[in-house]
């Protein structure tokens, strides 16, 4: 969708999308290491990554309904604007 649809090839990312999110929590007081596990970035090792799934699930909990919060809210300030579709 992004390179061809809306010609962004070259210019944006879902890891922009990524870096945004973990930029406005981190700005908002979320630990970096509940925003780190939330991206499902490796830490540890295999056996740690394998008993560790659970770590930290309350706040990860509160930071996706802090996250859910904030794109309704963008969501219900926006302009909605429909994709124009390919025809065949």
């Amino acid at each position: 969708m992004y390179r061809v649809t809306l010609g962004l090839e070259g210019k944006h990312s879902t890891h922009g999308w990524r870096s945004s999110f973990s930029t406005l929590a981190r700005d908002n007081g979320i630990a970096r290491d509940v925003v780190e596990l939330a991206l499902d970035h490796a830490h540890g090792n295999e056996v740690a990554r394998a008993y560790d799934r659970g770590e930290r699930f309350e706040e990860r909990i509160k930071l996706f309904n802090w996250w859910g919060e904030q794109l309704s809210a963008a969501q219900r300030a926006a302009t909605i604007i429909p994709l124009k579709t390919k025809t065949a």
